[in-house]
């Protein structure tokens, strides 16, 4: 234990502190000297097939339930939670799981995520990595800071025009996009419209990555479909921050860094014209 927490940043380091209070009586009433790690996937994503990769090489237990980002909730997973919840021969890791109710979650459960409240903390690909006491390679970490903050994050870190373009091609891949969701973002970025400096898209999918990709360097950019809306860049933060209770019920979700991204769900054309309208408030 003395030596994963010399390899965590404070903020890290207190977070799992402070989580396992609650899971410490258990362990020594039930002396219990090895506790097994089993770790719950969430939405496919190169850090995730990352993740996934290092659990595999270690021979640590995980489910996969073939998740996307749009249905990466801890219910999905109601079965293994069943068999493992509160028993102290087990911790068990929800890797950027959604925790909507009414799913239950047990005392030994544990987040692995750094969206939201979490925007600050290291990636899940360099918390697993911490957990494990895993030394990632070169290529690890430019997956993690592509993750962190996209391709400023990647070139930060000092990853190559080559090496950024390849972790992209196969981030894409592994969130399933297809040459027809990467014709239809072409097609859309044809069709953008630039309101006061903010480029705006209306994707012909829901696989806003392609569109991104195509239109980077940006410093403002929305993307929107039928139900969802994603503004990315600059003041990214003020907007997260203006929708705090559609973040709390689980209807806006952030990322990124502070210029990363913040997406929210749509439920009519009357909630497009209102969110974006204040969206575009905020950013000019």
């Amino acid at each position: 234990m003395n030596n994963f927490f010399s390899f965590a940043n404070e903020t890290l380091r207190h977070t799992i502190e402070n989580s396992f209070t609650k899971f410490t009586d258990l362990l020594f009433q039930n002396a219990v000297v090895m506790v097994k790690k089993i770790f719950l996937l969430g939405g496919h994503d190169l850090e995730m097939a990352e993740i996934k990769h290092i659990l595999d090489e270690r021979k640590i237990k995980y489910f996969d339930a073939g998740l996307s980002w749009e249905n990466a909730q801890l219910a999905n997973y109601r079965d293994e939670l069943e068999e493992y919840a509160d028993d102290p021969m087990y911790v068990i890791y929800g890797v950027e799981l959604r925790e909507e109710r009414p799913v239950m979650i047990p005392l030994n459960y544990y987040r692995v995520r750094h969206h939201n409240e979490c925007i600050n903390m290291p990636t899940s690909l360099e918390q697993v990595a911490l957990l494990l006491d895993y030394p990632l390679t070169d290529r690890q970490k430019y997956i993690a800071a592509n993750d962190r903050g996209y391709i400023p994050a990647m070139q930060a870190a000092g990853a190559s025009p080559e090496e950024i373009a390849e972790i992209r091609r196969l981030d894409q891949m592994e969130q399933g996009i297809t040459q027809i969701d990467i014709d239809m973002a072409e097609q859309a970025i044809l069709e953008k419209v630039v309101d006061g400096g903010v480029t705006i898209v209306k994707s012909l999918t829901k696989r806003f990555t392609s569109i991104c990709d195509r239109m980077f360097p940006y410093n403002r950019l929305i993307v929107y479909c039928e139900d969802e809306l994603v503004y990315y860049g600059e003041k990214m933060m003020n907007v997260a921050n203006n929708f705090t209770s559609q973040v709390m019920t689980g209807n806006a979700y952030y990322g990124g860094g502070k210029e990363g991204y913040f997406s929210i769900k749509l439920q009519s054309e009357k909630d497009r014209t209102a969110y974006l309208d204040e969206i575009l408030n905020l950013v000019k």
